[in-house]
């Protein structure tokens, strides 16, 4: 998978076939292009909780907008990552981008 380099992205840095259960890999954030530091990401597979508040994953983007994942089960997962961003504008409204990757683990 290749970025677009439009929006807010997650995208794996290793095959899909490759993202197994209980090895590391490695995934990027980036938003329009370029790597977001320290973004929180998110994670659960199907069936882990009915609600969005317990999640089994968590990660922080380093300063190269990379994180470590590892699937503690098969099945299918997803990822999610929800950032604010500054409008510019001098009465302090705030944007929010979100992206989410939904994928297999072998």
């Amino acid at each position: 998978m290749k970025p677009l380099g439009v929006g807010l992205e997650i995208t794996p840095m290793v095959k899909l076939g490759e993202i197994v259960v209980n090895k590391v890999v490695k995934f990027r954030i980036i938003r329009d292009g370029k790597p977001e530091k320290n973004a929180k990401i998110f994670g659960s597979y199907d069936g882990y909780a009915e609600d969005e508040m317990s999640m089994p994953f968590y990660a922080k983007s380093d300063l190269k907008g990379e994180f470590k994942f590892k699937a503690l089960r098969a099945g299918h997962w997803y990822l999610k990552s929800e950032i604010e961003i500054d409008s510019g504008n001098n009465d302090g409204e705030i944007k929010g981008d979100l992206t989410t990757l939904s994928f297999m683990v072998k």
